[in-house]
């Protein structure tokens, strides 16, 4: 060990930050703290390599004698703090040098410290607390040369040119403030302080291995334009498609001149900025960044602690500067690419990519509702987007983090958060959560990414937890006798002339999917006893379901498309007949709107898999391609590069809620899905949908075997099938009532008039 130094803190706190241009007083620890330590390294430290094991709270960034560590940021990953704290082991080697060296960290309140007010109370979470830091320096060969445990040696300002940040508002950064060398062997930190002890925060200590998040890419500007927004003047940058990030800002001009860019994810009726579709939630300045000059040239800046959801930004400058160049930074966790659909149909590809970008925008760290306003858990939404991910990202990683915090914040009660890392809410949701369409996802999106990996180990793991959070529902929430949920957001954000399912329909639903997947997760797991318990409450639940909600002839609650298909497609519905005719219901219901999407998130859901499970290929397609409002494809006429919150787009215009399209495209029209009976694609079924106005489908999956690849192609005699499988993949291909086991390596089928050969 070279180095160790847990949790030190700045004693001089900041008790006025620059705010918006405002002074807001009794918020300490607003801007950035700065911490250096200088210590010598002999030469025999250096020969099996060094690592930095760094963690911060919130986010924290480490020089090492004037040089970067790594090209990570907003690190560490956000959690709750009272239960998990994160740090990240870098491979410093190259960064120390025989001899006198210099370590330096910057950091920043993150979620750990906010001091933003919003509507959900964040800023009175119990885990806040001063923004520390914990590093270690670790030699394979080495011997300890500095027993840094205590605070010895470590100094600290929060005197930077980091006066303000936080994560919902912006980042203020004064480079008249600058401090050049600060992390350099012999700079004078002479009006630095001491640093000392801070309080533990309370959690365990859990290295991050998975994906971190980074710049993955910049854009330039393709339209700038000067613009007025309330009352100001400035210039409009436009970047073509939506992105989570932040701008690097090259500017030259006098010292003290400000330069304030304001984020926003949509421009108004009449093409300018605007921010009000954003900000209901937040009391104070919102997505704005500001860059004071220090009047040298030309300067380059970004902000470090913050990230904004914008596909513009608006420029304003408050002194005397020419604006050389705004480039966009996209700041989100780097996953490998896992998958990719494509089709002959544009609108459909659109989709597809407009999902995954909304997909990657809310996955900074953890799988988010949206990169704006919020950046907060909402489970719910991320069971919506969770398959989609699977499918076209290797963010398996990052999801077994997601189940470990959302096992280690569930209540004493057996109730879990509906908004992760939290630890409390203020808007009346409660311990209690929203209901199971919320609360659910830490069973189904369990089992789902059981299905993917194959890794039963959260599982089995995490079984008990599971019952404690079913057992709460039967205790508090179920109706007594017939185990009705009377509890949730029903089918969240219909169009507003869209009725919603009753609440105790679309919430005994999820109840009844949650109680069925333990039930599985059950058997797999050996608890075999459990089994039967489970499916008999399962089937109280259905039995109590269809006596409060069957209409009769298929009609199920408010008789529209999510009152009828979320229990047929969850399974709440064992008569064919009933099943049928409520399909047949579905069916008429959208012929006769145009396949506009008359539904909410879970009916999204439950329409769309629906369709695709029972084989309506033309159907599905036209929901996803027909171009009036409400609709996919109409979001896209109107320049959506990411899914919406809402379907008119009066809200955020870079959310996930409705991010399952992606997943039913590769179920479906590619036909590639996990089989229960082989859990990791170990055992796959292609059983691709060929939609009429469809001429081929391209689309791949890397399963832990390999890849699996399937495409089709029409042609004017029937379809070329050619499905790739991996060896040791057990794989049945299936088309209308055609069956036929494939091969490893590469299976063409080719159907004519429904014969086969292959």
């Amino acid at each position: 060990m070279l180095m160790r130094v847990d949790w030190i803190i700045c004693p001089k706190d900041r008790r006025c930050a620059i705010d918006g241009g405002k002074q807001r007083e009794n918020k300490p620890d607003a801007g950035a703290i700065y911490f250096r330590h200088e210590f010598t390294v002999c030469g025999g430290d250096l020969t099996g390599g060094v690592s930095l094991d760094l963690s911060g709270l919130g986010y924290a960034t480490a020089f090492i004698n004037g040089k970067r560590v790594g090209d990570m940021v907003l690190e560490p990953c956000q959690s709750d703090y009272s239960k998990r704290v994160y740090h990240r082991v870098h491979d410093v080697t190259g960064y120390l040098r025989e001899g006198s060296n210099c370590i330096g960290i910057v950091a920043c309140g993150g979620f750990y410290n906010s001091k933003v007010d919003t509507i959900w109370g964040y800023d009175n979470l119990p885990f806040q607390d001063a923004i520390k830091v914990r590093a270690e320096l670790r030699s394979v060969d080495g011997v300890r040369q500095i027993d840094a445990t205590s605070a010895n040696g470590w100094r600290t300002t929060p005197d930077g040119p980091i006066v303000y940040s936080q994560v919902r508002s912006g980042e203020t950064y004064d480079a008249r403030l600058e401090m050049n060398g600060w992390s350099n062997v012999g700079f004078d930190d002479s009006s630095w302080v001491d640093a000392h002890f801070g309080t533990p925060p309370g959690g365990v200590l859990a290295e991050a291995t998975f994906p971190p998040c980074r710049i993955v890419d910049s854009l330039l500007p393709n339209e700038r334009r000067t613009a007025e927004f309330d009352g100001r003047r400035g210039e409009l940058f436009t970047f073509g498609r939506s992105i989570s990030g932040v701008a690097k800002l090259c500017i030259r001009g006098a010292a003290g001149t400000v330069v304030t860019l304001r984020y926003g994810d949509k421009l108004d009726c009449s093409g300018g900025f605007m921010q009000s579709n954003l900000t209901d939630p937040i009391f104070e300045e919102f997505q704005t960044d500001r860059y004071i000059l220090k009047g040298e040239g030309v300067e380059e800046w970004s902000a470090e602690f913050v990230w904004h959801g914008f596909q513009f930004i608006f420029a304003e400058i408050d002194g005397n500067a020419t604006l050389e160049e705004i480039t966009a930074l996209e700041t989100r966790t780097d996953f490998a690419r896992a998958g990719e659909f494509v089709s002959s149909d544009l609108i459909l590809n659109t989709l597809a990519r407009n999902n995954e970008n909304a997909f990657l925008c809310n996955f900074v760290g953890v799988p988010t509702d949206c990169p704006t306003r919020e950046k907060r858990c909402w489970s719910g939404d991320a069971l919506i987007a969770h398959e989609s991910g699977m499918y076209s990202f290797d963010a398996a990683m990052n999801y077994g983090a997601f189940f470990d915090c959302f096992a280690e914040e569930q209540y004493c009660s057996g109730a879990v958060p509906p908004v992760l890392h939290t630890a409390m809410l203020e808007n009346g949701c409660g311990p209690a959560g929203v209901g199971p369409a919320w609360d659910g996802a830490f069973i189904l999106m369990a089992w789902t990414h059981y299905l993917f990996t194959g890794d039963s180990s959260r599982l089995r793991r995490d079984y008990g937890a599971y019952c404690k959070l079913v057992d709460f529902y039967l205790k508090n929430i179920c109706e007594a006798d017939s185990l009705i949920v009377n509890k949730g957001l029903s089918d969240w954000w219909p169009p507003p002339f869209v009725q919603r399912p009753p609440v105790a329909l679309t919430s005994t639903v999820y109840f009844y999917a949650m109680v069925k997947t333990l039930s599985k997760i059950a058997s797999l797991t050996g608890h075999s006893d459990d089994v039967g318990y489970y499916d008999s409450v399962a089937d109280r639940v259905k039995d109590s379901f269809n006596r409060e909600f069957y209409k009769g002839d298929g009609i199920f609650g408010a008789g529209n498309l999510a009152s009828i298909s979320c229990p047929i497609y969850w399974g709440l519905v064992d008569d064919r007949a009933v099943a049928e005719k409520g399909i047949a219901h579905i069916l008429n219901i959208l012929k006769q709107e145009g396949y506009r999407s008359l539904f909410g998130i879970l009916g999204a859901v439950g329409v769309c898999r629906l369709l695709g499970e029972e084989g309506y290929a033309d159907e599905l397609y036209s929901i996803f391609t027909q171009r009036e409002y409400p609709g996919w494809a109409w979001q896209i006429d109107q320049g959506a590069t990411s899914l919406w919150e809402c379907w008119d787009g009066h809200a955020s215009c870079m959310h996930v809620m409705f991010g399952d399209p992606l997943a039913c495209l590769y179920r479906y029209f590619a036909g590639i899905r996990p089989d229960e009976a082989g859990a990791g694609f170990a055992k796959v079924t292609i059983r691709p949908l060929c939609p009429k106005k469809l001429d081929w489908v391209r689309a791949y999956h890397d399963t832990p075997y390999g890849r699996i690849v399937s495409q089709w192609n029409r042609s004017e005699d029937g379809i070329v099938f050619n499905v790739t499988v991996p060896n040791g993949v057990a794989c049945t291909f299936e088309y209308n009532t055609i069956m036929q086991p494939l091969v490893a390596g590469v299976n063409e089928i080719v159907v004519k008039n429904q014969r086969l050969s292959v």
